[in-house]
């Protein structure tokens, strides 16, 4: 790597290591919602049918399996999502947005 390019990936870290605290807290002051369950709910809402697989989320997310069913747990809890289960040969949790 040349040493611009360095300067260049240590400068883009330093900008995103100063700008993700300050959205997380814009996130947390206009929705009232924890960033993660923010993330949870636009993903489910940009999905076509506004419902997806618990591991769809983990896959678009990012995230572990255990998050994914912490946070879901947490949006069901507030009232914002629905839990329900697709029908088919091996029962698959899904979640959606609340109507």
């Amino acid at each position: 790597m040349s040493v611009k390019a360095f300067r260049a990936w240590r400068a883009f870290h330093k900008l995103r290591g100063q700008l993700l605290p300050h959205l997380s807290k814009n996130i947390s002051k206009n929705t009232g919602l924890y960033p993660s369950d923010f993330f949870l709910l636009i993903t489910l809402i940009d999905s076509p049918r506004s419902s997806l697989h618990s591991s769809e989320i983990a896959d678009r997310l990012d995230w572990e399996k255990s998050r994914v069913s912490h946070q879901i747990s947490r949006v069901i809890t507030k009232h914002l999502a629905d839990e329900h289960f697709l029908c088919t040969e091996k029962p698959l949790e899904a979640v959606s947005v609340k109507s």
